[in-house]
């Protein structure tokens, strides 16, 4: 919670805090959030987002960047629960997946249509409400 409430402040505050590019960075901040998304089963849609926007990738590509890296990762979290609890209910996620996949070209075709900074504003505020759910969730 506290990773995602900070790297959405980061990115609505300033615009300034954006670096240069790098794949070490980009490395850390994956491992960050598939560590996040590990520990919570949340938060590595925002904390990837908005750390690529500070790495200084564009918007619209940090949203497609993030889109298709958290299918990787939810796929081997899935595959890691299943081998190791042995028991997933198949109902309940196939229809997850078709909310997920009616949902997704929707989304795209939302996201290619906004501003990147309007984006840029968006994603932070929503891993603000993210970030603290999350913590009120916990505590």
């Amino acid at each position: 919670g506290f990773i995602v409430i900070a790297s959405g402040a980061l990115v609505i505050i300033s615009k300034s805090l954006v670096s240069e590019f790098s794949w070490s960075k980009m490395v850390v901040i994956s491992l960050i959030g598939s560590l996040n998304k590990g520990l919570t089963g949340s938060g590595f849609g925002p904390v990837i987002t908005t750390g690529a926007m500070l790495s200084g990738i564009d918007e619209k590509a940090s949203v497609s960047i993030q889109s298709l890296s958290e299918s990787a990762v939810s796929l081997i979290g899935f595959l890691t629960y299943l081998v190791m609890q042995g028991y997933v209910n198949y109902e309940v996620a196939a229809t997850m997946s078709l909310g997920v996949l009616l949902a997704s070209p929707l989304a795209a075709r939302i996201v290619h249509g906004l501003d990147g900074k309007i984006l840029r504003i968006m994603v932070g505020v929503l891993a603000l409400i993210i970030g603290t759910y999350t913590l009120w969730k916990y505590f």
